[in-house]
């Protein structure tokens, strides 16, 4: 049994020492050893002292760091059958960008795999200096707003993060690509890599010895089917 949300688990880390459970629900993460038993649960670690929701939907692992993605994506009220027009109509106006989900996290682990570290810095100022993307902070997730799911790193410590949405004109999937400094977590360079999911978005995203897989799905709840292509980290956008 998981001491997380079973019900929302959102991303997986599996080697040899370890594996790594996070959820879309709450603010921890679960790390589980493996034994003769099967996976025994070795710790829960909190990411944040806050209870808000942190939206965690991708994790990776390049030792001796652990990285966790919230999805960075505003919300928009339901509606609700017990009220009137106009109550729901401006429920529907208000719309709140969740500073809790706007955290990349990395956790430095021992050999013990005790957190010895626990560093978080926002994607939000990449998405603001990108006159594109700017445009769609604040519109909820699966309206083609900002969503970021999938989360890998390469061989040089970049990492790779999907985007769910948005999905430009269409058809054309966007994924960005980080380098961070090696002793504060802070960015050192960013750059933005498109390509074409034909209409979906990236719903996860793992290294492999000459790439990445790519899940891609739905940006909202469109009747559309999951796809997963092998990418080569390159940026894939139409034209010489």
């Amino acid at each position: 049994s998981l001491n997380i949300d079973p019900f929302n688990v959102s991303g997986i880390v599996v080697n040899e020492q370890f594996m790594a459970l996070v959820t879309d629900e709450g603010n921890q993460l679960e790390l589980f050893k493996p034994s003769a038993k099967g996976w025994q649960s070795q710790q829960v670690i909190t990411l944040t002292q806050s209870l808000d929701e942190i939206d965690i939907e991708g994790v990776a692992w390049q030792a001796p760091y652990l990285y966790a993605l919230g999805s960075h994506s505003a919300k928009r009220k339901k509606t609700k059958d017990s009220a009137t027009q106009k109550e729901n109509l401006k429920r529907l106006q208000e719309t709140s960008l969740e500073t809790a989900r706007q955290q990349l996290f990395r956790i430095e682990l021992n050999s013990q795999l005790e957190a010895t570290d626990i560093q978080s810095l926002s994607l939000q100022p990449e998405l603001q200096a990108d006159p594109m993307v700017k445009a769609f902070i604040g519109l909820p997730s699966k309206e083609n707003g900002i969503d970021m799911e999938g989360l890998a790193i390469d061989d040089k410590g970049r990492l790779f993060i999907g985007l769910r949405g948005p999905v430009l004109r269409g058809n054309i999937g966007m994924i960005l690509r980080i380098e961070t400094k090696k002793k504060r977590f802070e960015i050192k360079k960013s750059k933005w890599l498109y390509f074409d999911a034909e209409g979906r978005g990236v719903r996860g995203i793992t290294e492999t010895p000459d790439g990445f897989l790519v899940l891609t799905g739905a940006v909202g709840d469109q009747p559309m089917s999951y796809q997963v292509y092998r990418w080569s980290g390159k940026n894939a956008l139409a034209g010489k």
